[in-house]
Order: C-alpha cells, then sequence, then structure tokens
C-alpha cells in the first residue's frame, strides 16, 4: 500500500474491504493526536483492516477565516510522515476548498467517510466537529453513520492541563521550546527552503544558510537556539537564528 493519498477520491479502490479512519487536522500530531491514532491502530489491527488518518490541507482557517489563518506546528510532508509512524498504514490528505467546506455534515458522513473510505469504524477527539459551519458532531456520527464510532477523551500532561495544538502554538511563541517538546513528543520542527543571503557569515568565516520556511509555521521568538539539522538523510548539530539579518 502507498503511504499517502491526495484527495478521499483516490483512495476508494485501496480501501474497499474497509477501514478504520482515524479524522482530524493533526497539526504537529501531539501526544494527544498520538494516542487518538494508537487506539485507531488497535482497533484495525482487531479486524484485520488498514489504519487511515484523514486529515486536511490547507488548515480549514485559511478557508474559513482567511483574515486570520492559523499558523501552522509543522508542514504537510512532516504531518504526514509522523501519522505513519504513529500507526497509520496510509494517509488521505484531503484538499480544504471552499466547496468543501460547504459540504453538509450529512454529506460528509454519506460521501467521504462511507462511500469513498468505506469505513467500518471512525475515531475522533471527543470535541470533533465536522461539516458545513462545524454542524456536525459525535451525536450525529453515532446516530446516521453505518459505523462504529470511538472517542478519545483528552489527554493531559503531568500537570493535568489538556494537551492541544493551540496550547503548544502559544508555547513555541512564547519561546517555550522545551515545553512544547514535552507535548509534541519530539522537539519543535521547522523547515524551509535555502535562499541566496548576502554571503556575509562566509566573507567571516562562518558560512550560514538562510531558510524560507515552508508555508505558514508558527514562529518562535527572534533569537539563536540550539537545534539539529536534517539534511539529505543525516543529522547535524547545529545553531539557527531567527529574526532579521543583523545590519
Amino acid at each position: 500500500m502507498m503511504s499517502w493519498i491526495l484527495g478521499v477520491e483516490g483512495a476508494g479502490v485501496v480501501l474497499s474491504a474497509g477501514c478504520v479512519v482515524a479524522v482530524g487536522v493533526f497539526d504537529g500530531v501531539h501526544r494527544g493526536h498520538q494516542t487518538l491514532l494508537a487506539q485507531a491502530q488497535a482497533r484495525a489491527r482487531a479486524e484485520g483492516i488498514p489504519c487511515i488518518a484523514l486529515t486536511f490541507d490547507p488548515h480549514p482557517s485559511e478557508v474559513i477565516r482567511p483574515m486570520h489563518p492559523t499558523p501552522l506546528l509543522c508542514p504537510i510532508d512532516h504531518r504526514i510522515e509522523r501519522l505513519l509512524h504513529y500507526g497509520a498504514d496510509l494517509v488521505v490528505v484531503q484538499p480544504f476548498t471552499e466547496a468543501f467546506a460547504r459540504l453538509t455534515a450529512e454529506v460528509f458522513i454519506q460521501q467521504i467517510l462511507v462511500e469513498q473510505l468505506h469505513a467500518r469504524a471512525v475515531v475522533v477527539g471527543e470535541d470533533f466537529r465536522f461539516g458545513h459551519r462545524q454542524q456536525g458532531d459525535t451525536a450525529l456520527l453515532r446516530r446516521i453513520g453505518p459505523f462504529e464510532v470511538i472517542t478519545v477523551s483528552p489527554v493531559v500532561d503531568e500537570s493535568g492541563e489538556r494537551i492541544s495544538s493551540t496550547r503548544i502554538r502559544r508555547l513555541v511563541q512564547a519561546g517555550a521550546l522545551q515545553e512544547a517538546a514535552q507535548l509534541l513528543g519530539e522537539p519543535f520542527y521547522w523547515a524551509g527552503v535555502v535562499v541566496r543571503g548576502e554571503s556575509r557569515g562566509q566573507t567571516l568565516g562562518y558560512p550560514t544558510a538562510n531558510l524560507m520556511p515552508l508555508g505558514r509555521l508558527v514562529r518562535p521568538p527572534e533569537g539563536v537556539y540550539a537545534c539539529v539539522a536534517h539534511l539529505e538523510g543525516k543529522r547535524y548539530g547545529a545553531a539557527v537564528s531567527v529574526g532579521t539579518p543583523p545590519m
């Protein structure tokens, strides 16, 4: 089976025998998401069918409130990688378009979960909302969905506070990267494309790489951070300066 598919339309043939579907944006794939994926995987293994993660790109906020979109904890390729690592056999990335946002909750259940994904069980968080204007909830899933519905309670940290993508974004923006890493289950990840700079570092004997972030990523405060750089399959100890170049 391939690792990911763009759009539910391409999943029907692959999943014709049925699957367990974990549904969510899954930004950051934090410890709460990992718990949900583990339950979906366990249910899928018990049934002998694939475990599918259905996620959405771009983030729904970019369509629903384009003037105030939500900054992301990680780009879509890293999200896919982590979803696969934590239990999904296949990731379905559904483009979140204006047309998709207008689907009613009932149509989402029938066309997406039933007709396209052939869901035999759906795993979601307790507060999961879906469909046009978020009119659908877990009660509607249970009432009209011809599949088992498994709801997962919020996961809390050692202090009893709920783990959520919103909370982690705020921690990153406040510079609390160690606490953010504890909730993510890995260090905060930032990805970018190397772009040409003014070569000042090379002139000084310390060449640097200028990164243009991939997508609308949440940004930590300006400063210099210790990091591990991933390049062409290798890891390097490095320092990263977040902010504007010095004059």
